[in-house]
């Protein structure tokens, strides 16, 4: 950018609002076209679809979830220490490499025969290794594009714009499900989703950086990088927490959306459209996550997410089929927990950006990334297994009411959710000020 002369500072003062505007423009841009990937695996009912006609159990869908966080959490800090050598563009570059490879991978699935739901889970699980780089590259371009003041504005419209795009989209496929139905149709759609990666190369490569922010050789040995993020208790305190709440929450969507079809008996249309539901959830939380945040702060937001995922696990247990309204209700269900997870996921975010040290970024993201996937990653694969092994009976009677296995699971969740609350002063925001002592 050419600066200013001094007669023109006015002028001076215009660019490089332009300037700042198009690096955001192609920051949003990036996510519109890579963010489908994630939800069409992590929140849409087509991976469930999709595993289901290859013979899929439900245990064996929440595995493939929990896969994907597992293989994340493992990647996550190892994958800082690349992006520090790579460079936070060559890091996505790398990244939507993998994410094209994985999703052609998972779309072959059907020529594996009875190996196609190990197809799958392969295939999400390469995804996940992309979402590594991903992460932590992300959040150093981030750091390089935003001053704190915009943080909490632009992850609001960040997550409305791509959620608002991907609702269109899933909406359309629930309505095209309910006249093709077949496993080809399926294939094509991940296969288009694939290709949308090259859409994000290009959106990325157009963002100008700074020396720092593009990736320099790492100045600390990542032992020591390590051992700053360990040092630093308000870090430590807001990741274990979150790790813990993910744990608790991480299987309640997918568990949601496999109940549905299988115990409520929807038809795989009426699946995904309340799953499109979730998405308009998703989309009003990022709509008016930055205002609400400057009215309420982030101290109201963190506690009053974490009661709703409580009311959230509770409304879905007490979901039964046959129950008035059974579709309306289950969709608005559906609605307040995605509204819920969204701006959960906004706190998470902000809290990330806020709490990393200067100089040492790309280890605290990952080392924050790391506790919130091995929370999501652990939540999914127990999930899976106790409904996978039989721990769950299938069928009991409470209050008069019959609970299948998956309520018990919703109830067990809630449960959690409860005993965790104990857990909120270890969020800096909640208890911001700390005068620590330890004298062994």
């Amino acid at each position: 950018m050419i600066p200013a002369s001094p007669e023109e500072p006015g002028r001076g003062r215009i660019r490089i609002a332009d300037f700042q505007r198009i690096r955001r423009m192609l920051a949003y841009a990036s996510t519109w076209f890579g963010c489908t990937a994630d939800l069409l695996l992590d929140s849409s009912a087509i991976l469930i679809l999709y595993m289901s006609r290859l013979g899929g159990s439900a245990s064996l869908i929440l595995l493939a979830g929990g896969i994907s966080s597992l293989v994340t959490m493992f990647l996550q800090i190892p994958a800082g220490s690349i992006v520090d050598r790579l460079g936070a563009k060559r890091g996505i570059f790398l990244s939507c490499g993998i994410v094209m490879g994985s999703f052609f991978l998972i779309a072959s699935a059907p020529f594996w025969g009875s190996a196609g739901n190990a197809a799958v889970i392969a295939g999400v699980g390469f995804h996940a290794v992309s979402k590594a780089l991903w992460n932590v590259s992300w959040y150093l371009i981030l750091g390089g594009i935003l001053r704190p003041r915009e943080r909490g504005m632009f992850l609001g419209t960040m997550r409305f714009s791509y959620y608002l795009l991907n609702a269109v989209v899933f909406f359309l496929l629930g309505v095209a499900l309910k006249s093709i139905s077949s496993i080809e149709f399926l294939q094509a759609v991940f296969v288009g989703v694939g290709l949308l990666s090259i859409g994000r190369i290009l959106a990325i490569a157009g963002i100008r950086l700074n020396v720092r922010s593009s990736g320099t050789p790492p100045k600390r040995p990542l032992k020591e990088a390590f051992m700053i993020s360990l040092s630093n208790s308000s870090l430590v305190g807001a990741a274990i927490y979150t790790a813990l709440v993910s744990f608790a929450f991480a299987p309640v969507l997918q568990l949601a959306l496999i109940y549905f079809k299988n115990t409520m008996k929807f038809d795989g249309g009426s699946v995904q459209l309340i799953s499109s539901v979730g998405l308009a959830g998703n989309i009003c939380a990022a709509l008016v996550y930055g205002k609400l945040l400057k009215i309420f702060g982030m101290r109201f937001f963190q506690i009053a997410m974490h009661l709703s995922f409580l009311v959230v696990c509770v409304g879905f247990s007490l979901c039964s089929p046959g129950m008035p309204a059974e579709a309306t209700l289950c969709s608005g269900l559906f609605f307040c927990a995605c509204f819920a997870f969204t701006c959960f996921g906004c706190n998470v975010s902000r809290e990330m950006l806020a709490l990393a040290r200067p100089g040492n970024e790309s280890m605290a993201t990952s080392f924050s990334l790391t506790y919130q996937m091995f929370g999501t990653a652990a939540g999914r694969l127990a999930g899976s297994q106790l409904l996978g092994c039989g721990c769950l009976s299938s069928s009991w009677v409470l209050a008069g009411h019959r609970v299948t296995a998956s309520q018990t699971l919703f109830l067990c969740c809630g449960a959690l959710l409860f005993f965790l609350l104990i857990l909120l002063p270890l969020l800096p925001s909640v208890v911001p000020k700390h005068n620590d002592y330890y004298k062994p």
